[in-house]
This record gives structure tokens, C-alpha cells and sequence, in this order.
């Protein structure tokens, strides 16, 4: 029987009570009292056609039907109907908690429900046997209306209470089709348009609680996602483990169409970086950024069953349409307007926005209500005006919209108020395409910035994205000199001189550049200019990196080009092994393998082109399913990279300037080889590691022959499993946990 619909070959009517009529010739008027006319025109076209298709039709008409055709004695249409609703008993369910079975009398329980008790719930059918074979029953008794278990509401504008339900029954690893007596009582304990879409604020509340449901609206559909934490949320960098947890989704409002994946690595099983908001497994869930509704957000399938869901990985979460949420919420609101005369007077309550002009806020309440902005008709400093106000009200799908429009049409105005825009971009996280067109233009030509009358009015924070850019096209000297005369700036009646400093000075233009010292690649400078440059201001240098400085160059050998400058790791020579060595030559070693020409030319992996991408695009949205895309295995390999002396390590700072040298020194492999290498952990506890991506299966000469090669262990790895999969992709990203470790610097080598 196919349940979808029924078909008969033969006009059922015959075994109807239809078919008991007497044709006479005359009209006959019968009277159905107890069937609907839309229910009986459904038996109608039955009879008539012999087919149903019952998938169009509610639940609630299907039991009319049913009903209607038990009265017409529609014997075969009897067990399809029901055989239906048991198939679908989840969506009957749904429906059989409302209907007040307490107040049938025993004969109508007897001749309208009893047939049905297959769909009945068997508790509910045994308590309700119970008082109806009880003669004192009587329907109008005040009752106790615990017969059907009340699930109440849910105080959520996501999900429903049957919502609720299933997911109830998942955590205690039931089945949809499972029976369970009672389910649990979800209460509210974050809600993202009421307390903020930031981690933080997440962290916030949410901490310390345990036997959590995370539930997100995916915008501008009908899917929603989520996941089940038995164990308390924390903000640390690494996973809580817990075999219990699972993540899910549903389509359509329909808890019928879902997907639930449950741990496979327990180990990984809660994301507790505090950059994350709840999240779930290494990238399985993860609500990522500074809000929530950020291009990071996505899932993949790494430590769960399965993917919940099959769209983009990408997720944006709400966009302007917030703000209606925000409106009908009566517990926060800073304005209220009373509107009409006495005694009809209507008080409405609102949300005062400031720091935007109201020209400006006109334009964007035109974009708000009418869907569309012509940035055509208005100036450039206008839209610039425009983007600000955007970013301050969250309209997420509006600002890279009009970051693109002045890059594309407006760089001509861009380049002339350069300053203004630096410092703007690299102020607001959200200016991701502002931030790659002023670091494009700033490395070609860092006179832009530096030369600018405005420099010394930049923030602490566009200065250290400034001279963290590793192509800057400037000298290390150079960098210097424009660091110090902003530091100098920043502190009135500070001599551009220091030999006229006190003790205080000295102390005052520490505290100014202490953030910004780190980034400078010191080892990088000839002895001249360090003794120049850097001496006359040592005082303002950590001792440990002063005295590091004054070791190397104190050695007369020293020169910064020099692919030997920094010596090996090596085992003390014994007195002996001087004779040995003098009395035999060392055997010639076995050359290794260099880079094959015909790997270079692009194929299904063109790494100058993957180098574009990486450098143009959002990682975790773009590159990376590139990167997959056109991986060739073939002709490509991974490889492991990790420093062999960890321990040795001390200041963060001073890593990532190891890390630059090394760099330095593959500067002929630079065009065959793309790496990323990051500093892990914190001063006096820090390690280095990453990846390398290199043409061939072997080390290729331009990167062993470096002196620094030795200091590291390059491992080739399987792209193919995810966990190491998962791992490359969040040291190129820089997020995620880097082998549980908090992320503290990092340089791309490319």
C-alpha cells in the first residue's frame, strides 16, 4: 500500500452505505449532520476517482476523514487512514494533547475514539480506559487535567514547544517515534537580541551553566541550528570532553525534516575558546567573531557524525530585521513616546541612537524600509558617513557593500584622505575589505602613511597593524625612526633628542611604545645602524632583548644578509675530533632532491594563485574550500613544522622575530613554497609550530640548505584525515584552538 495516497481500481462505494439506497426514481435527501461539507467532498472525489492523497491535508482533516468514513462504513479506507496516522504519529501527536478526551462520555469514547487507540499514546489510552469503565465518571466533574502530559510553553522566538519535545528526547537518546513521559523544562538564560551578539557576552552569562541548548535562526530562512552542552561552558583555550553531546538542525518549521549528529571524539566535543560564542566540536558548529553574525560562523563534519547542514558553510545570522525584535521587546528601551489625547492615549517604547547625523540616519532609514541605496548621488565623504553609521547599527549585509563601492569607484578620494581612512579601517574589526586595500597600498607605498602630516595622530592599535605588514616596502631602520617620532609625539615636551632624556623620559617613552617594540625586526639592522639608530634609546629596549642585540652585534662576523647568522643547535666538539677531522676529510654528502621545473607551471593546484587567494580573501569563508578545491596531492605535499627548541624560547616577541629571520633566509624558496608559522602561548611559555605547502614529496634544496632548517622538523602529513585536516586549516587561519594552545602571533610566508 503506498501511503502517500490510496488507489483502487474498483468504485469503493459499493461496500459504502451508499449503495443501500432503493433507486426509485425519486430524489433521495439524505442528511450527514456529523461530517463537514469539506470532508465529505474529500470522500466524494474518493469515491468518484478511487485515489487520496493525503500529504495536502492536515492532520487535524485526516482524522475528520477518518472519522467521516468510519459513519459512511468506508471499510477499506478505514485501516489506510489509520495505518497513515501511526506511520506519521510524531505529527499526530502533536495535535492529540489538545483534544479534551476528559469530556467524552463513555459512549462517545467508546464509538469515537476506542477504534482509534492505535494512534492513542498507551498511557493515555490506559488512563482513560480506567475512567471510563469507572461508573461515577462523569465528564463535568472537575477533574484534575493531568491525564495528558502539559508541556506548557517555551519562552523562545525560535523554536516551538514540540520542538522542545524532540530535542528533550535526544538527550536522553530516544528516538522521534519513542515514547517519554515526561520532558525537560527549557528556560531562558541568553538571548542574543536582548543581551548582546558578542562571545563576551555569551561568556558571560552562560559560564558555569551546564545542560545547555544552543538554538540559531539561520537569516532569511526557514533552518534552524543547534546543539546540546551537558557540561558547563567555560572561556579557556580548549575543548570540554564529553561524549554526550550532539549538534542538529531542522527545515521548514518542521520537526519531521532534521538532522542530529552526536559526538564521535569526545575529546574535541565543546569549543570553549572565549572568541567563540557557543560552539560546538573543532569546526562543526563554531559561532564565531567579534558578533555573531559574522562571515565566520559555519559547519563542517570533523568531530560529529555528520554535517547538519548541506548550504554554505557560512552562516549569517541577523541582519538589520533585529531591530524588529528590538521594538516588540517591552524589558529594555531608553525612550517612551506618548501618543493621542486623553483618555485614548498609546504609549510606544524606543531606543535612542546617537553619534549619527541625521542626514545620514534619513539615508539609512530609506535602505531599512525600501531594501536599496543609490550611492551614486552622494559624495564620498558622505558614504564614508553612511558606512560608520552601519557598522554602529549592525547592518552587517550594508558594509561591505559600501567599502567595495569606494574602493571600486572612489580610490582616487581614498588616496587623498589616506590617513583618515587607515585609521578608520583598523579601528573597526568590521572593515575587512577597507583593512586589505589600506595594507595593499601601504605596502607599495608606506609614504602614503608615513610622510603623512597626520602620522602621529594614528591609534597604538593602526600603528602595530602598520608595521606588522611584512611586505612593507621600507627599511627595518626606517620603521624605527617613524615609531619612535609617533611615540615622541604622543608625549608633549619630549626632546626629539635623547641624550638631553631623564630617567623619567626614558621611563614615559617606554610605557608609550611597549606595544609596538615587539614588532620591530631588530635583528634585521647592520651594527651601524643599530649602534645609530637603536643604542641612543636602549634604555627603553627589555633588558632581554638589549642584551640579545648587543651579543649579535658585538660579533664582528655579523651581517643581517648572512643565511648563517644565526648558528645551529650543536654538540660541543670534543678535543679529539679536531685530529679526527683533520686526518679525514667529511664524506660529500648525497645532494637532495631540488624543485622540479615542471611542478611550478600551474594544474590543478597553482600555488602563486592560491597565494592570491589566501591574500585577498577571508580565510575561513573563501580560501580554504579553494585550497581543497585544488589541492594536488600529486605534485603537492604538507608538511608539519615545529621548532625543535621550545623550551629555550622566552618573550613572544622575540619568537616571532625568529620565526622573520627564518623567513628571511628562505628568500629563494619563496616562490615555490607558501608557510605559515605561529607563535603559541605566552612570554617565558611559548612554542613555535605550522605548516609548510611544498611542490614535490621531499624538502627541496632552497629550504634545507638555510641555516636556521636544522632548529625546525618538517613532518609530512596526510591531507586526507580530518584531523589533521582540521589542524591546517586553523594555523592558516589563525583561530580555532592550534593543538589547544592560545594563538599569539604569526607570519605567512609567501
Amino acid at each position: 500500500m503506498n501511503y502517500n495516497g490510496l488507489e483502487s481500481d474498483d468504485p469503493p462505494y459499493d461496500r459504502s452505505i451508499l449503495c443501500n439506497l432503493e433507486n426509485d426514481g425519486t430524489l433521495t435527501h439524505i442528511k450527514l449532520p456529523n461530517i463537514l461539507p469539506e470532508i465529505f467532498q474529500i470522500i466524494l472525489r474518493y469515491i468518484y476517482g478511487g485515489n487520496l492523497s493525503l500529504d495536502k491535508y492536515d492532520t487535524s482533516d485526516i482524522i475528520k476523514i477518518l472519522v467521516a468514513a468510519r459513519e459512511l462504513s468506508l471499510q477499506e479506507l478505514i485501516p489506510y487512514l489509520q495505518s497513515f496516522l501511526i506511520k506519521n504519529k510524531n505529527t499526530l501527536q502533536r495535535c492529540i494533547p489538545n483534544i479534551k478526551f476528559i469530556k467524552f462520555t463513555s459512549k462517545e469514547f467508546l464509538k469515537k475514539v476506542y477504534p482509534y487507540k492505535k494512534v492513542i499514546p498507551k498511557e493515555l489510552f490506559k488512563s482513560l480506559i480506567e475512567r471510563f469503565l469507572d461508573n461515577d465518571y462523569n465528564p463535568s466533574d472537575n477533574l484534575e487535567q493531568n491525564l495528558i502530559a502539559s508541556h506548557g510553553s517555551i519562552d523562545s522566538k525560535i523554536i516551538t514547544i514540540q520542538h522542545a519535545e524532540l530535542i528533550s528526547k535526544w538527550i536522553d537518546k530516544l528516538d522521534i517515534m519513542d515514547e517519554k513521559k515526561s520532558f525537560y523544562d527549557f528556560k531562558l538564560i541568553f538571548r542574543g537580541s536582548r543581551d548582546g551578539f558578542t562571545p563576551k557576552k555569551f561568556h558571560e552569562i552562560c559560564d558555569n551553566q551546564s545542560r545547555t541548548v544552543t538554538i540559531v535562526k539561520v537569516k532569511d530562512s526557514n533552518e534552524i541550528l543547534g546543539g546540546y552542552n551537558p557540561i558547563e561552558w567555560k572561556s579557556v583555550y580548549g575543548f570540554g570532553i564529553t561524549n554526550n553531546s550532539f549538534i542538529f538542525s531542522f527545515m521548514n518549521n518542521n520537526i519531521n525534516d532534521h538532522i542530529i549528529s552526536r559526538v564521535k571524539k569526545e575529546v574535541y566535543a565543546i569549543n570553549y575558546w572565549d572568541r567563540y560564542g557557543p560552539s560546538f566540536g573543532r569546526s562543526d558548529l563554531i559561532i564565531n567573531g567579534t558578533t555573531f553574525n559574522s562571515k565566520s560562523n559555519y559547519c563542517r563534519k570533523i568531530f560529529y557524525e555528520k554535517k547538519i547542514r548541506e548550504a554554505s558553510t557560512n552562516i549569517q545570522k541577523y541582519s538589520s530585521h533585529f531591530y524588529i525584535e528590538i521594538l516588540n521587546d517591552n524589558e529594555y528601551y531608553d525612550i517612551i513616546i506618548e501618543v493621542g489625547n486623553d483618555p485614548y492615549v498609546k504609549a510606544f517604547r524606543a531606543h535612542m541612537i546617537t553619534n549619527i547625523l541625521p542626514e545620514i540616519f534619513q539615508i539609512i532609514l530609506g535602505y531599512i524600509y525600501g531594501g536599496n541605496i543609490s550611492l551614486d548621488e552622494y559624495e564620498s565623504s558622505d558614504i564614508l558617513k553612511i558606512l560608520i553609521a552601519a557598522n554602529a547599527l549592525s547592518l552587517q549585509e550594508l558594509i561591505p557593500h559600501l567599502q567595495l563601492f569606494l574602493i571600486n569607484n572612489k580610490r582616487k578620494w581614498l588616496e587623498q584622505n589616506f590617513s583618515s581612512i587607515c585609521q578608520i579601517s583598523f579601528e573597526n574589526e568590521s572593515f575587512l575589505d577597507f583593512q586589505k586595500f589600506c595594507t595593499k597600498l601601504i605596502s607599495k607605498k608606506p609614504e602614503k602613511i608615513f610622510n603623512s602630516p597626520d602620522f602621529t595622530l594614528i591609534s597604538e592599535n593602526t600603528l602595530i597593524s602598520l608595521i606588522r605588514n611584512n611586505n612593507l616596502e621600507m627599511s627595518e631602520v626606517q620603521v624605527w625612526e617613524h615609531v619612535l617620532k609617533w611615540g615622541i609625539a604622543q608625549n608633549p615636551g619630549l626632546s626629539s633628542d635623547p641624550s638631553n632624556y631623564s630617567k623619567d623620559d626614558f621611563n614615559a617613552l617606554k610605557n608609550t611604545l611597549q606595544q609596538c617594540i615587539p614588532f620591530i625586526k631588530f635583528f634585521t639592522l647592520t651594527s651601524k645602524e643599530f649602534l645609530n639608530n637603536v643604542f641612543p634609546y636602549r634604555e627603553i629596549l627589555p633588558n632581554d632583548l638589549y642584551m640579545n642585540l648587543l651579543k649579535l652585534f658585538l660579533n664582528n662576523d655579523y651581517n643581517p644578509s648572512d643565511e648563517k647568522s644565526k648558528p645551529k643547535k650543536e654538540k660541543e666538539a670534543q678535543p679529539n675530533e679536531v685530529d679526527v677531522k683533520e686526518e679525514k676529510p667529511a664524506l660529500k654528502a648525497k645532494p637532495k632532491p631540488k624543485i622540479k621545473q615542471y611542478l611550478l607551471s600551474p594544474g590543478s593546484f597553482d600555488l602563486n594563485q592560491w597565494k592570491r587567494v589566501y591574500s585577498n580573501n577571508d580565510t575561513r569563508s573563501t580560501a580554504i574550500d579553494w585550497f581543497w578545491e585544488h589541492f594536488d596531492p600529486k605534485n603537492y605535499s604538507i608538511w608539519r613544522v615545529d621548532y625543535r627548541y621550545n623550551d629555550e624560547l622566552t618573550k613572544v616577541f622575540m619568537s616571532s622575530n625568529l620565526i622573520g629571520g627564518f623567513f628571511i633566509r628562505l628568500e629563494r624558496a619563496r616562490k615555490c613554497a607558501f608557510g605559515s608559522l605561529v607563535v603559541l602561548g605566552e612570554d617565558h611559555a611559548n612554542s613555535i609550530a605550522g605548516y609548510f605547502v611544498i611542490p614535490g614529496q621531499e624538502i627541496p634544496e632552497e629550504i634545507y640548505s638555510v641555516a636556521d632548517f636544522e632548529s625546525y622538523t618538517f613532518r609530512k602529513v596526510d591531507h586526507t584525515d580530518p584531523s589533521v585536516k582540521s589542524n591546517f586549516e586553523d594555523y592558516i587561519a589563525w583561530d580555532g584552538h592550534l593543538d589547544g594552545k592560545k594563538f599569539a602571533d604569526g607570519k605567512i610566508f609567501k
